[in-house]
């Protein structure tokens, strides 16, 4: 596990150089190379590889 003193803004930011990452919710980012699948019901679901 990594623990981080930075807020998810501060990697947002650094992390819009490269588009693959998306922030879904208020608590994640995702590296969308590594979505599987959408699931649009119920408010949408990310299904993730592996």
């Amino acid at each position: 596990m990594i623990t981080a003193s930075k807020g998810l803004k501060y990697f947002e930011d650094i992390l819009d150089v490269y588009s693959q990452f998306k922030r879904c919710h208020k608590s994640y980012i995702v590296n969308l190379n590594c979505v599987d699948e959408y699931i649009k019901s119920d408010g949408g679901s990310l299904v993730i590889k592996g």
